[in-house]
């Protein structure tokens, strides 16, 4: 298959060895597991369309070298859950585990799942092609939930973008439990990689506690765009200008366990983070 398509091979337990099913080169491989629900009147968007949903749950996703594990676009809602995607060939990582994606989505919930050997491990972001100098678009709310995920890199990666984590442009985030490695901790601060990197604009809420990193030379990048939350507002209300709250985050073998601006870290609740 191609680089960049998203070959799957789910693997379900059989009673005598193990039953295979094959889907290459998908670009949409919602299209194996969608589940569309009948819309009532909560599951309409304005205008009156439906809403979709995806869900994946409980599956094995092997993946090719520079292909695509899981990719989601434009849902509404996706659930994504206790799911195992790893390459095909060790030394040959893939491009990416999981993608959520698109120009639409209200509820993305990415939560226990295992990616392995892949440059760019989970990634949630919307992005508006139309019209790029446009407000940007926002997930509502987006869940990225108790995931383990190894960073695996060949040749070709180390010019290339590449992380544990990304999420980008969320109005309400919550970032619990995670877990990145990179085996190769020397080429980690060689290459200044980023366990869990957030660019984008955000809302009001971000949660980011309890993530835990090992070999990369930054634990979390936070660089939310312009416009930043008021401080002076908040202050003459007597409470902080947001909820921006980093809390219980540890990053082995790293220089830095939160990295952002000083406006940025003006605006940041942070408790008990620590790089060592």
């Amino acid at each position: 298959a191609e680089a960049g398509a998203a070959c799957i091979v789910v693997r379900q337990p059989a009673t005598e060895g193990v039953a295979v099913a094959v889907a290459v080169e998908e670009t949409a491989p919602e299209r194996i597991f969608n589940r569309l629900k009948a819309p009532g009147k909560d599951d309409r968007a304005a205008g009156g369309a439906a809403l979709t949903q995806v869900c994946v749950t409980d599956c094995e996703l092997l993946i090719g070298a520079g292909q695509i594990g899981l990719l989601c676009i434009d849902h509404a809602l996706t659930d994504i859950q206790h799911n195992r995607l790893y390459a095909d060939e060790a030394g040959t990582p893939a491009q990416r585990g999981i993608v959520v994606a698109g120009s639409a989505a209200r509820t993305v919930t990415v939560a226990h799942n295992h990616v392995t050997h892949a440059a760019q491990g989970i990634a949630v972001g919307l992005s508006r092609h139309d019209a790029p100098d446009s407000a940007p678009l926002q997930v509502e709310r987006v869940q990225v939930l108790h995931n383990r995920v190894q960073i695996g890199l060949g040749e070709r990666d180390l010019q290339r973008n590449r992380f544990g984590i990304f999420i980008g442009n969320a109005r309400s985030l919550a970032l619990d439990g995670n877990q990145v490695t990179l085996p190769d901790e020397r080429l980690g601060r060689q290459l200044a990689l980023e366990a869990i990197r957030l660019t984008g604009a955000y809302g009001l809420m971000v949660r980011v506690t309890g993530n835990h990193s090992f070999g990369t030379r930054i634990g979390i990048r936070f660089s939310p765009v312009p416009p930043l939350p008021d401080l002076q507002d908040g202050q003459r209300q007597g409470m902080p200008a947001c909820l921006w709250r980093f809390e219980g985050n540890l990053a082995e073998q790293a220089s830095e366990v939160i990295a952002a601006e000083k406006d940025v870290l003006a605006r940041l609740t942070e408790t008990a983070n620590l790089a060592v």
